[in-house]
């Protein structure tokens, strides 16, 4: 017997492992949704609105959006909103 499966039989006797609390034998569940059902829900429930700028700008609209730890798309939704709620 080589010493490493030695040694491994050894800590097997020391450290008996407890087979009831094995993460094999608890039901796996299925947790990841498939890409095509969240396209089809994103596409029935958005609609996309594209926009081109310049890099220059592009680059320092994500700064700004960084610096205030704000994500890209929350100046554009206010924007939105607020352009909809005027009278």
């Amino acid at each position: 017997m080589a010493a490493s499966a030695k040694a491994a039989a050894q800590l097997a006797i020391l450290y008996p492992r407890e087979e009831e609390n094995t993460i094999d034998d608890k039901p796996r569940r299925k947790t990841h949704t498939s890409s095509a059902v969240k396209a089809k829900y994103n596409a029935k429930t958005y609609d996309r609105i594209q926009l081109n700028v310049r890099k220059d700008k592009a680059a320092a609209y994500k700064a700004k959006c960084d610096s205030l730890g704000i994500p890209y798309s929350e100046p554009l939704h206010k924007a939105i909103d607020a352009l909809l709620n005027q009278e």
